[in-house]
């Protein structure tokens, strides 16, 4: 059931993210879709696995969110490439605010995406511990 849940999800996230490329233009060489696309999947993955982690949800479900939909409509290799071609058109400001841009703007990404999660569901619940 995961591999279906993450065939499907990957299908529609790689739709959305095609869909994005076709529709957010590239200014000066400078890949703005791959980095507009790396960070909001970078909030949305932080989001969903807190939130994930904080309430019952089926390993079909993370598979198809997280692994699926998220991880193709993100893309490490993309990063890597416009990084390259950045470097080989000797744009090395460009390349180096992409870099910065893209790591430090993931991780404060993420780390919103999570605080969001918790603000909206509430601490971590142990086994057992009751709501009060």
């Amino acid at each position: 059931m995961n591999v279906v849940a993450t065939a499907m999800g990957g299908l529609a996230g790689g739709c959305l993210r095609w869909l994005l490329e076709a529709w957010i233009p590239t200014s000066h060489g400078f890949p703005v879709c791959t980095l507009v696309i790396n960070l909001a999947g970078s909030l949305a993955l932080g989001f969903f696995g807190s939130a994930a982690d904080r309430a019952d949800v089926r390993p079909c479900v993370r598979a198809g969110v997280g692994t699926g939909f998220i991880g193709a409509f993100t893309t490490f290799s993309t990063f890597c490439w416009d990084t390259y071609r950045l470097l080989h058109a000797q744009a090395f400001v460009y390349a180096a605010l992409y870099v910065v841009g893209s790591v430090m703007g993931g991780l404060l990404s993420a780390l919103t995406g999570s605080r969001l999660a918790l603000a909206l569901t509430g601490p971590v619940r142990r086994a057992g511990e009751s709501v009060s």
